[in-house]
């Protein structure tokens, strides 16, 4: 198929174009590079640098996988009207000729706070961020579309990643530096972790299907962070011999989070969507791979 991929150059961009490339699909893949990348090309197919606001035809492409935007809560918050531009007007300007298939990466951050322990689709949206607000208007706008399937993700982990970092990622960054696990609270907090693997299962599940919708996709791993910590460093010490401290440190500014899980049923029920991959795993494969090297 013709396929679009937006934001081609980041962390689960890159992830899916070599995905879609090794299905042989015809792939386009464009990046603005607002977010700092060092990739030019993936696999063979150059990044064309493109703005989705840029008045361009869409109009011959079959699937639009749109991950394009400006990234992570802090950076749309020192930018409000910038990431308004990008996140929500991008998307409009896309829709304008595109007429296929419309994948759109959207965000758990629309939902705001947790009110009932378990969030799936029908939990109320109240995004109390500009990233999540963003991704809510951008998906009222999605759904006036004709085809189209939007993917809320959970918090989004794997080996790479070099912007919105989970717990797992830094620590397993911090525990290879030897530096002590800080831990803010109590850890006891819970919350879902999806690994990039079962992002790009999430896209291509998507794409085969035509059911429209808006489903919550992650890890069906709802681990506390004195969980992660606990893993981080029991893999460490099997593997390299060496016990990682974990220090407990008070919660900055009042700030604290409620204990949630985030449900991928219903993704799972309409478009056939499970992940594979553990916290577990990803840690001792980082561990070990590192432990190669040395």
């Amino acid at each position: 198929m013709k396929i679009l991929l937006t934001g081609g150059a980041g962390f689960c961009g890159s992830y899916l174009a070599k995905t879609l490339i090794k299905q042989n699909h015809e792939l386009t893949i464009i990046d603005n590079y607002s977010n700092p990348s060092n990739l030019t090309e993936i696999d063979g197919v150059l990044i064309q640098r493109v703005d989705i606001r840029d008045d361009e035809d869409w109009s011959k492409y079959e699937i639009c996988f749109n991950l394009a935007g400006i990234a992570g809560i802090r950076n749309c918050e020192d930018d409000p009207d910038g990431a308004y531009d990008t996140n929500v007007r991008g998307v409009f300007k896309l829709l304008r000729t595109f007429r296929g298939r419309f994948i759109f990466a959207s965000s758990s951050a629309v939902y705001g706070q947790a009110e009932y322990p378990e969030i799936d689709e029908t939990h109320p949206v109240i995004p109390r961020s500009v990233y999540g607000k963003n991704k809510f208007e951008a998906e009222g706008i999605i759904k006036l579309h004709s085809d189209y399937c939007v993917l809320r993700f959970s918090n989004i982990y794997g080996k790479g990643i070099f912007c919105k970092r989970t717990v797992a990622d830094c620590f397993v960054e911090n525990a290879l530096k030897k530096e002590t696990l800080l831990i803010h609270g109590d850890g006891k907090q819970r919350r879902d972790f999806v690994h990039i693997n079962d992002v790009v299962r999430s896209y291509i599940v998507a794409m085969r299907s035509d059911i429209n919708g808006i489903f919550n996709i992650g890890g069906n791993e709802a681990l506390s962070i004195n969980d992660i910590a606990e893993l981080v460093s029991k893999n460490y010490r099997n593997i390299f011999g060496y016990t990682i401290e974990v220090k407990h440190i008070p919660i900055d500014c009042g700030v604290s989070w409620k204990d949630f899980t985030y449900s991928s049923k219903l993704a799972k029920e309409m478009l056939g969507y499970e992940p594979a991959y553990s916290i577990n795993d990803e840690i001792r494969e980082r561990f070990n791979a590192h432990n190669r090297t040395l």
